[in-house]
C-alpha cells in the first residue's frame, strides 16, 4: 500500500496531472470544477474518520514539480530512515504534513517580508481543498445515484466548496463507485 502512495506522489511530481484511486467515481468533468489557477487539489477525509484532518488521497491533482509533492516524497524518506514516526495511514498523514510544511513556509516568508520562493503559498488561491462528506438528500438534492450501498464508505461524496465569483458548491465525486471493493464488490459485507 505504501508503495502506491510513493508512486502516486512521484508520478504527480514528475508529470503533474490528476490521480484517482480505481474506486473513485466522477460525477462530472473535473475540468468544470478545478479552477484554472489551481496548482494543487485534494480532499480532507470525512469528519467521522479516525484520521480527521488528514487528506483523502484517493484523489490528488497537481502541477508538475509542485513543492507539496516534493515535501511528501521527502517525508517518506524521513519515515523509512527513522527520523519521523507516523501512527496511522502513512500516505494520509504524510500528505497532510507536506501541505502544512508548505503553507507554514509561505506564511513565514510573508511575515518576514521575504519574497515568496517558487511555489511557496499563503493565500494565493492556487491550492483547492475539497471535503469528503456523508451524502444526505436534503443537503445534496442535485446528487442522484442508482443505489446507495449500506456501508458508510458507499455513502460518501466529495464536495468542492463554493468560491465567491468563481465556483458554486459542487459535488464532483463519489468516494467509492458502486461495485467497488466496499460497495457491492469484494468485502462489501463487513466482517466482525
Amino acid at each position: 500500500m505504501y508503495k502506491a502512495d510513493i508512486c502516486r506522489g512521484a508520478a504527480l511530481y514528475e508529470s503533474g496531472g490528476l490521480y484517482f484511486d480505481v474506486d473513485i467515481e466522477a460525477r462530472m468533468s473535473l475540468w468544470d470544477v478545478i479552477l484554472v489557477d489551481t496548482r494543487f487539489v485534494t480532499t480532507y477525509v470525512h469528519i467521522d474518520s479516525n484520521h480527521r484532518g488528514g487528506f483523502f488521497q484517493a484523489f490528488i491533482g497537481s502541477t508538475r514539480e509542485h513543492p507539496i509533492l516534493l515535501r511528501y516524497l521527502e517525508l517518506f524518506v524521513d519515515y523509512y530512515e527513522g527520523r519521523i514516526d507516523v501512527k496511522g495511514p502513512l500516505g494520509v498523514y504524510l500528505l497532510r504534513m507536506a501541505y502544512d510544511d508548505h503553507v507554514n513556509i509561505g506564511k513565514k516568508r510573508k511575515k518576514d517580508g521575504v519574497s515568496k520562493a517558487r511555489g511557496a503559498m499563503d493565500d494565493d488561491g492556487t491550492i483547492d481543498l475539497w471535503q469528503e462528506v456523508r451524502y444526505r438528500p436534503r443537503d445534496f438534492p442535485e446528487v442522484t445515484r442508482d443505489h446507495w450501498g449500506s456501508r458508510r464508505a458507499c455513502q460518501m461524496v466529495v464536495v468542492a466548496p463554493p468560491i465567491p465569483g468563481k465556483r458554486e458548491r459542487m459535488v464532483p465525486l463519489f468516494s467509492h463507485a458502486n461495485g467497488s471493493r466496499m460497495c457491492g464488490g469484494k468485502d462489501t459485507i463487513k466482517k466482525g
